[in-house]
């Protein structure tokens, strides 16, 4: 008996439709309690990454790619520029 879908490929259509956590990194910092404690309205955070760096396109924490900060309107949004090959991904879950 010939099965068209095979129990895998079927399977694979039902994980396609979850939902996953998408981050942007714009960069980290770090510091002490009493630094963040001190924090208010106009503070600036240093962080660690250069403006024309790339951003972080994480997916779950999982890094999956990298692109650039651009405006749609009036809010941000990422312009992709690179994505991790499937072999990469899939490693990073690993």
């Amino acid at each position: 008996m010939s099965d068209a879908n095979p129990p895998r490929t079927r399977n694979v259509g039902v994980l396609l439709g979850l939902s996953v956590e998408i981050t942007v990194e714009l960069g980290t910092t770090v510091m002490t309690l009493d630094e963040l404690l001190r924090l208010g309205p106009g503070s600036i955070l240093e962080l660690d990454r250069k403006v024309d760096e790339p951003l972080q396109l994480l997916v779950n924490g999982k890094q999956i790619g990298v692109g650039e900060a651009v405006m749609v309107k009036q809010s941000f949004a990422l312009c992709v520029h690179h994505v991790l090959s499937r072999a990469e991904r899939l490693q990073q879950l690993g």
